[in-house]
């Protein structure tokens, strides 16, 4: 029984890498592709004790850890983030324009307001708005080995009111008007 419920874990704990892959094959690129550096290498490997390591190590410390960069960091149209936060309340609401928010939940539980129609705010930079108010958003809990899907342009906000230990990918694209 142990057995299974590692291979679960450890299943749970890599699928937000696979997610992240399958959404970026959907993506329908507007122009030519990066190019891949040569610093970058062909594939990036997440051993579970690795990810074991990084959960332990935000869950003592409440951080996040970024284990893809992304556009800045490198040409890899996504980002993927792990992190733990303890009784935190986002000051508002966001949206993005130019990325997706894949959110798959390790442990722990958190709360999220997803969609409806942004009230006042403002756009912060291009294509990111911050607002304090959103009508008709829906109201979600995510509980350990759930997974949510933001799509962009979609205003969202997360409170976790004791701990949550997630992964967020994040695939980027051109923002759609």
């Amino acid at each position: 029984m142990k057995t299974a419920k590692l291979e679960r874990r450890t299943f749970l704990r890599l699928a937000p890498a696979a997610t992240a892959g399958l959404a970026w094959t959907k993506m329908k690129p507007r122009t030519q592709p990066a190019t891949r550096s040569a610093a970058l290498p062909p594939y990036q490997m997440f051993r579970a004790a690795e990810i074991a390591r990084d959960i332990r190590a935000t869950e003592a410390k409440p951080g996040s850890v970024n284990l893809v960069n992304g556009p800045d960091g490198n040409a890899l149209p996504f980002t993927m983030v792990l992190t733990t936060e303890a009784r935190a309340t986002a000051p508002g609401f966001e949206s993005h324009r130019h990325r997706d928010h894949i959110f798959h939940i390790l442990e722990g539980e958190t709360e999220y307001e997803v969609g409806g129609k942004p009230q006042g705010g403002r756009w912060i930079a291009p294509g990111e708005w911050r607002g304090k108010r959103v009508t008709g958003a829906t109201r979600l809990t995510l509980r350990a080995g759930d997974r949510l899907v933001i799509h962009r342009g979609t205003p969202h906000k997360r409170k976790t009111p004791k701990r949550v230990t997630f992964i967020l990918t994040s695939p980027q694209g051109m923002a759609q008007d």
